[in-house]
């Protein structure tokens, strides 16, 4: 079974992910990864790759790549496997008004180099609508249902969103 932890940063996964971050991430001297690689071209086979965790790195890509890579997760994702995506949700931190985190979501920049800054704004809804675009089966779970999971989740705030797509 292949898993793997899709822009890792300085959060690696547990034994059994295979943590996969961005050549020029600005976290690499703080974690080693054990791929270096952009996510729109995953060295892996068709079909090979039992679950993906895309922890907050949605964001990260240029809005108008978000289909090409979700296009190449679908690639390389088993017929019955799993990938789950958790991102910030504009919408709950605008209904919770929590402050530093709706300055953090709003910052959108382009021109920064990879995986600081968010390239677009997300929300559960648009996460969502992406997916099923791309020809996904995605359904909406409570953030802390992942709690006592397998996935490498690493906070649980009321902000965060958590979608689970199949192929």
């Amino acid at each position: 079974m292949i898993q793997l932890n899709l822009g890792c940063g300085p959060f690696r996964a547990p034994k059994g992910w295979i943590n996969i971050d961005h050549p020029a991430s600005e976290f690499r001297d703080e974690v080693d990864a054990d791929i270096y690689t952009l996510i729109n071209d995953l060295p892996f086979r068709d079909s090979s790759v039992s679950r993906i965790y895309a922890g907050h790195i949605l964001e990260h890509i240029p809005f108008e790549e978000v289909p090409d890579t979700l296009i190449e997760l679908d690639r390389v994702l088993e017929p019955d496997g799993i990938l789950m995506v958790v991102g910030p949700d504009m919408d709950r931190i605008e209904a919770i008004d929590h402050e530093a985190w709706l300055d953090e979501a709003m910052r959108v920049d382009n021109d920064g180099p990879p995986g600081i800054h968010h390239r677009w704004v997300p929300t559960a809804a648009n996460t969502l609508s992406l997916l099923e675009n791309e020809g996904f089966m995605a359904q909406e779970v409570p953030i802390n249902a992942l709690a006592d999971s397998h996935w490498p989740v690493v906070a649980f705030t009321p902000w965060q969103f958590a979608i689970e797509a199949r192929p």
